[in-house]
């Protein structure tokens, strides 16, 4: 946590212009909703208009008061291990949108973040990083979004509505981000930032510094110097740029450095070691130093482990009789094969019944018509009221669905309600005497329990629910009083929809199931023009194979491993998280971040949505050793 007096001025800024930034939009937006063609776009403004102002301000109050707090309003939030939260390609959608008005307001404002990202980072004691800024345009494009949201419009009309409301927003932040640059001046911190963002360096390549060192050393040169000695000076040099990397922690450095002699004996026998940094030595550096730099607390007892297994097989290493590339290629997937175990262990089993839930949910579209179809056949000639077939057809096999995706197929829950149907049946049937009437007054409190148990479970509406209970109980006591059901057998193919039908108002988490169960994508117009400025991030897309037949997306997705880092985007928040666990089928990813609580469920169809839409990016993995490279180049004359 941090905070200070500038922090809670700058704060304290924005909460004071938020109306009028919020009465700023509604005007500006309604001029842009007022030139579009876009009829329901138009209406869906008219109903949003009045309250607007009061949905955009509620967003934005708790996320301020956060930052006031001095706690990030971008930190993702923490669930239960028994608990998952689910990015579908809905929800993906929605992310893109806030990314895009974001995107529009980063050109304009772009001096005034750049100062606002570096008093963040310097606040919070860390190099200028990636987006620190807790005021960026994203905090208040995500209050717009919630603020236009409405289940009136799909997620593709909203993002359609967030593209057409980001210039209004851009419009709307220019006084803010002004007034916020007379708070740093004002504080006496603007003087001390950056007015404009350093120029990126050009990429240096190995080959280049070998060229530039060797121009180097025959200008200077007064002795003869033997080609070994000059490949393993430079390697010594390129080393000790390596270990002094600020971005990697003591530990890692510590591990990094017994590497050294491995590669001075390696450059002797190998010269492609010093031509090539894509050389199998390099890219285990590499590899090691990307692992290791994504846990923030050098004391994580994941870092530990892996430290501890790689001292191991380091000395393997330098104990073999003869080194060749092989060696290093060998340890890289040794390494990967580590990390991968090491993240089941800490993130598949703790989560491992949600995990399992997940994967049962794909099945739910078949089990319903199973289970429907195998309902039908056993009521087939069985006298019962049309009601009662359509609720056992349709709103009883919800509940038997319901549970067999939660507690499994075979689970005694799913089962019990699959055999309380023809208790149901049973109890509907006339009886010969009396003393059946009163067994059967017995065990009807328990049934109709379970009945409401299971209705319970997919939330049923309460006037459905009542309905169904009160046919029921006049069915009933025609039994016990001797009557006998006495309705013949209907065609449920023309029987009528029953009051208590299946309700299309189901509660969020069965909606959610539902589309899990029969997604469709068809949003790939808008992710084609869903453009996002990779440049933002220290980031890079992983590069296809020469001769790929699959698409961008398709060959991404396939190279996707257990223990693969990537920055992506969830619930409109950017995070750095690990794969750890992949569904059988391939339809569901799990996701968790350096904190073991954070952890995120995506659908394949939002991943590949991401990932065209530059929202799914891998964690840049060649890093450590090109930035060596650059640092010693900067130092030749």
């Amino acid at each position: 946590m941090v905070s200070n007096d500038t922090l809670r001025a700058l704060v304290d800024a924005v909460t004071a212009d938020v109306p009028r930034l919020s009465r700023q939009l509604i005007e500006s937006i309604g001029a842009c909703v007022q030139q579009t063609r876009h009829v329901l776009l138009r209406d869906a403004w008219a109903r949003r208009r009045k309250r607007f102002q009061l949905e955009f301000e509620t967003s934005l109050q708790p996320r301020l008061a956060q930052a006031r707090r001095g706690i990030d309003p971008f930190r993702p939030k923490e669930v239960a291990l028994h608990q998952l939260s689910l990015v579908d390609e809905h929800q993906a959608l929605m992310d893109v949108g806030v990314n895009h008005a974001a995107k529009h307001c980063q050109e304009p404002f772009s001096n005034e973040l750049y100062q606002l990202n570096t008093f963040f980072s310097a606040l919070a004691g860390v190099q200028h990083g990636r987006e620190p800024n807790w005021l960026r345009p994203t905090l208040f494009a995500q209050a717009m979004a919630e603020a236009l949201a409405g289940n009136d419009l799909s997620a593709e009309q909203h993002y359609a509505f967030m593209q057409l409301a980001s210039p209004a927003l851009a419009e709307a932040l220019a006084p803010l981000y002004q007034s916020l640059m007379a708070v740093l001046q004002e504080h006496k911190v603007a003087q001390l930032l950056t007015t404009a963002p350093t120029p990126r360096a050009p990429n240096t390549s190995l080959a280049d510094l070998q060229e530039r060192a060797e121009f180097t050393r025959q200008r200077d040169a007064v002795t003869t110097v033997l080609p070994g000695q000059r490949d393993r000076g430079l390697l010594s040099q390129i080393y000790q740029r390596l270990l002094t990397d600020p971005t990697l922690s003591a530990p890692v450095k510590g591990s990094l450095s017994r590497f050294q002699v491995a590669l001075e004996r390696l450059s002797l026998v190998d010269e492609k070691l010093l031509q090539d940094q894509q050389h199998p030595a390099w890219r285990l550096i590499n590899a090691v130093a990307a692992y290791g730099s994504t846990f923030t607390n050098p004391g994580d007892h994941r870092l530990a482990d892996f430290l501890a297994f790689l001292e191991e097989q380091t000395s393997a290493l330098l104990n073999a009789p003869a080194l060749s590339s092989q060696h290093f290629e060998g340890l890289r997937r040794l390494i990967d094969a580590f990390i991968a175990r090491q993240v089941r262990a800490s993130t598949v089993q703790p989560s491992a019944a949600e995990l399992t839930k997940l994967a049962r949910r794909k099945q739910r579209a078949s089990w319903t018509s199973l289970v429907r179809d195998q309902l039908k056949a056993q009521l087939a000639g069985i006298a019962v009221s049309r009601s009662l077939r359509r609720f056992l057809t349709d709103t009883w096999v919800d509940a038997i669905v319901h549970s067999m995706v939660e507690h499994g197929e075979d689970s005694e829950l799913a089962q019990s309600q699959i055999h309380l149907v023809d208790e149901l049946i049973d109890s509907l049937m006339p009886l010969p005497d009396q003393a059946a009437r009163d067994e059967l007054r017995g065990r009807l409190p328990s049934l109709i329990r379970r009945l409401e148990i299971g209705l319970q479970s997919i939330q049923l509406a309460p006037e459905q629910s009542r309905d169904f209970f009160t046919e029921l109980m006049a069915l009933h006591g025609r039994v016990l009083s001797g009557k006998g059901l006495g309705v013949p057998t209907q065609s449920p193919v023309d029987a009528p929809e029953s009051r208590y039908a299946r309700d299309s108002r189901l509660d969020p988490e069965s909606s959610l199931q539902s589309v899990l169960a029969e997604r469709h994508s068809e949003f790939g117009s808008v992710w084609a023009t869903a453009d996002v400025d990779r440049t933002l991030l220290p980031t890079q897309p992983q590069a296809l194979q020469a001769g790929e037949s699959l698409r961008p997306d398709q060959a991404w997705i396939a190279s996707l491993h257990i223990g693969h880092w990537l920055h992506l985007m969830a619930h409109g928040q950017w995070r750095t998280a690990q794969l750890g666990w992949i569904s059988e089928d391939g339809e569901f990813y799990l996701f968790v971040g350096q904190d073991e609580a954070e952890r995120q469920s995506i659908t394949r169809g939002a991943l590949r949505q991401l990932y065209r839409s530059g929202l799914a990016i891998n964690l840049e993995q060649e890093g450590a050793v090109e930035r060596a490279i650059h640092a010693l180049m900067q130092d030749l004359p």
